[in-house]
């Protein structure tokens, strides 16, 4: 899960309010964050995007720049991975391309702000499906408590939502819209804040899993390439969401079905893995392979297999 929305969208804020709600997070770290923040003058409540901002400049300043480590949230059917990029524009094709798939994305607008922000999530909207980030979203409306009145509210968030939904139908398919405030309102259980849904039961009804693996092949590793590169001092990395199956390091794995190279290390967002599982998204130093060698849409796979597989799971990654 990604959320996406302009700077000052209140996107930090909410994603930690989430992460301590579903115990993501103990309160006393959120107490250590609340005593930082008060040291660089900043409200309470900007503590809990601390779990997020990990650097200091990002906290100083109130800003997300670096991408977040992946924080894993526990639900009902499903666990979510949640990221919370920068909303700048200088930054998000950067961070599309290096995640390569999300389950749905979490469009975050603050309801005073929309006029001001509505360029920079058009272009955001454009920029995710332009990369096939994601095929579903969820919208939350932000900072409802900066409207006192509670029919110019109403009259406020039936007018975005027509005009949200407008925005997004060419490029996503809208799960469903929730009202929140800094208070996190209606996210894990409903308030006294007048909202249609709230975010939890949206992500319970989120579609399963885009990729249906066939049997025959469930227990072996494949997993399409989205992305390769070089990085100085460590080699070829070739990034994807996995298909099937484990790989660990050191493991033999074989691109385009024949030639074959080995795992040197698995990371997934800065963090050494010591096995992969399917449906995250991984990083893979390979050994004694050029990054131009490996294309977009390749599969990585643990050993040979049948044509009509081959031909299957490309299809199933080309569809991803």
């Amino acid at each position: 899960m990604v959320f996406i929305g302009a700077s000052g969208s209140g996107k930090s804020v909410l994603a930690g309010q989430l992460i301590l709600a579903l115990g993501g997070i103990n309160q006393g770290i959120i107490n250590n964050y609340k005593s930082e923040a008060s040291s660089y003058n900043l409200p309470e409540t900007k503590a809990l995007a601390f779990c997020l901002d990990i650097h200091q400049l990002e906290r100083r300043t109130g800003k997300t720049i670096h991408p977040p480590t992946l924080w894993n949230i526990p639900l009902n059917n499903i666990q979510y991975g949640l990221m919370c990029p920068s909303g700048d524009l200088r930054y998000i094709k950067s961070f599309c391309s290096s995640v390569g798939k999300a389950d749905l994305l979490l469009l975050l607008v603050g309801v005073v702000e929309y006029e001001r922000d509505k360029q920079v999530i058009e272009e955001q909207l454009k920029i995710c499906h332009q990369l096939s980030l994601s095929v579903e979203i969820v919208v939350g409306l932000t900072k409802c408590d900066m409207i006192i009145d509670a029919d110019e509210l109403s009259q406020v968030t039936r007018e975005l939502t027509l005009c949200l939904s407008k925005q997004i139908e060419p490029y996503f398919k809208l799960i469903g819209i929730f009202h929140t405030d800094i208070n996190g309102s209606n996210c894990v259980c409903r308030s006294d804040l007048p909202s249609p849904s709230i975010l939890l039961d949206l992500l319970d009804h989120v579609p399963a899993e885009r990729y249906t693996v066939d049997p025959s092949i469930s227990s072996q590793f494949l997993c399409p390439v989205h992305y390769s590169w070089r990085i100085g001092g460590i080699g070829t990395v070739l990034c994807g969401k996995v298909l099937s199956g484990t790989l660990e390091p050191s493991s033999k794995i074989l691109y385009v079905g024949k030639e074959e190279t080995f795992a040197q290390s698995i990371e997934s967002h800065y963090s050494y893995l010591s096995s992969t599982e399917p449906g995250r998204y991984v990083g893979i130093n390979v050994a004694n392979v050029f990054a131009r060698m490996v294309k977009r849409g390749m599969i990585l796979s643990d050993r040979h297999i049948g044509e009509a597989q081959w031909i299957s799971a490309s299809i199933k990654a080309a569809n991803g």
